[in-house]
């Protein structure tokens, strides 16, 4: 049996072959979120729509993950949503136009271009690095999080801490003395 992942190339359709996926459903794309997500618990879903050209294949459609990452701050679990969408084009290894890209993204700049060998497409590792690219650096429970306490750890979201405040040194404090 054949992965859902593997696309033949000759397989599409001139209408276009759709991948539709969950991550309740369909074990592949449980697995893809779960090693793209670890630890964020990701459900989610795929919608794709793959066209063939002229020596070239085009995939469009998105990925949607709801996630329960922590916040990097005060490390309270939140909900997030991740949408993902994309827009790829598939140029055979053996093609040496690299122009071809252009053309066939239909005048988007914001076009990824990937190959592929044989007839066949492995969705997997494209999917795998567009979920990547589109995490953020960071996760936050809002913009004014004020995190934990760096001495005794209390989530000062849920109010001050009992350590006395830190004395900065002031780095001017040596002019004070001059004459």
């Amino acid at each position: 049996m054949q992965e859902p992942t593997k696309i033949d190339t000759f397989g599409i359709p001139p209408e276009g072959q759709e991948v539709m996926a969950t991550t309740v459903e369909d074990r592949w794309l449980r697995e893809l979120a779960d090693e793209a997500l670890p630890g964020l618990t990701p459900r989610g879903e795929v919608s794709l729509l793959l066209l063939r050209g002229e020596g070239h294949v085009e995939l469009s459609g998105d990925l949607s993950f709801d996630i329960t990452p922590p916040c990097d701050r005060c490390l309270e679990t939140i909900q997030d949503h991740l949408f993902i969408p994309l827009h790829q084009v598939f140029l055979p290894e053996s093609s040496q136009d690299r122009a071809m890209t252009t053309e066939a993204s239909s005048d988007e700049e914001d076009v990824d271009c990937s190959y592929f060998s044989g007839h066949a497409i492995d969705l997997k590792d494209s999917l795998h690095e567009q979920i990547i690219l589109a995490l953020p650096p960071q996760f936050h429970c809002n913009e004014f999080c004020r995190g934990l306490c760096t001495r005794c750890g209390v989530n000062l979201n849920q109010g001050a801490c009992s350590c006395p405040p830190i004395r900065k040194a002031n780095p001017f404090a040596a002019l004070k003395a001059l004459p």
